[in-house]
C-alpha cells in the first residue's frame, strides 16, 4: 500500500464488505474512513504496532458490528460515528 501513504479520505460505503479491511490502518495519512452501509459484523483486534493511520473519522453505519474490541482505544479517532440498524 505504498502507493497510497497520501490518502487522506476513503469512502468504501455500500460495497457490501462482511470483514474489516484492517490493512486501512497502516495507511500513514488517512484521517477520515468512511465503511458505512456494508455488512460488517465484527471489528477485529488489531496490533498497536500496525496502526499508522491519524483516523479523525472512523464511519461504520449501517453495519452489523455489535461490540467494539479492547484495540480501539488505542486508536486515535476524534469522531467516531457508530451505529447498527
Amino acid at each position: 500500500m505504498a502507493e497510497l501513504r497520501n490518502l487522506q479520505v476513503l469512502k468504501l460505503g455500500v460495497n457490501n464488505f462482511v470483514t474489516f479491511p484492517v490493512g486501512l490502518f497502516a495507511l500513514p495519512s488517512l484521517s477520515s474512513l468512511h465503511l458505512n452501509n456494508n455488512k460488517i459484523t465484527t471489528f477485529p483486534e488489531i496490533d498497536a504496532d500496525m496502526v499508522r493511520a491519524p483516523l479523525a473519522t472512523l464511519n461504520l453505519e449501517s453495519n452489523q458490528v455489535s461490540a467494539l474490541p479492547n484495540c480501539i482505544y488505542f486508536i486515535s479517532i476524534s469522531f467516531f460515528i457508530f451505529f447498527s440498524f
